[in-house]
């Protein structure tokens, strides 16, 4: 992570551009953001341009300048992401390799999810394998 920042005179300040996003300011004028803040302010933007293009987000919700999104924003985002985004359930091979990859401890054991199951489609309820212990029901 970059924590690298300008350090800017109050006037040079005054000058510095203001980064946008699609026209959207990203800071207010005079702010300076180390690069790993201007770079999350930037994919943040992103996201919430698509969840209003996507109609999950109201067009007039505005960004502002501080970084903060709205409560509507951050929810829109969330269900923009859950749709966008596909997990593919591991399979009993994908497991097999995870339990062999070198930055595990030696001799540690590695839970796999699930158990290999050709019957098993996807969105049907995964059963786990001997490698996880058993989960008890919350009362």
């Amino acid at each position: 992570m970059s924590t690298d920042t300008t350090t800017l005179s109050p006037a040079d300040a005054a000058l510095a551009p203001v980064a946008t996003i699609n026209g959207i300011a990203l800071h207010a004028p005079g702010d300076t953001l180390t690069n790993e803040q201007l770079r999350q302010r930037a994919c943040t933007e992103l996201l919430r341009q698509a969840a209003q293009d996507a109609g999950l987000l109201a067009a007039d919700d505005s960004a502002g300048t501080d970084g903060i999104v709205s409560e509507a924003a951050s929810d829109a985002i969330d269900v923009l992401i859950d749709q966008q985004v596909q997990t593919p359930e591991p399979t009993q091979e994908a497991c097999q390799r995870h339990r062999h990859l070198p930055h595990r401890r030696e001799g540690a054991r590695a839970p796999c999810p699930v158990r290999a199951d050709p019957g098993h489609e996807r969105g049907a309820t995964a059963r786990p394998c001997g490698n996880l212990p058993a989960r008890r029901a919350l009362p």
